[in-house]
């Protein structure tokens, strides 16, 4: 999955809260790709509601545990 994405940000990491709109629009702001080009993927309905103008994908949280302890993450 690594060699899919240009960028990872979790949000634990930079000490926001989602679904602060801080960390969604700093993330999107760091990112030099358009809209189209990128996707905030979530465990949690409410945080994916949260975000404008982007696609999102939700992932239950299986899925995500599962690509961390295979390195994927």
């Amino acid at each position: 999955l690594k060699k899919y994405l240009s960028k990872l940000y979790i949000s634990s990491q930079t000490g926001l809260v989602k679904p602060d709109p801080e960390f969604i629009s700093d993330a999107i702001r760091s990112l030099d790709s358009s809209d189209s080009e990128i996707v905030f993927v979530d465990d949690k309905t409410r945080n994916l509601e949260a975000v404008e103008g982007i696609d999102t994908l939700l992932a239950d949280g299986d899925w995500v545990t599962e690509l961390l302890n295979e390195g994927h993450l």
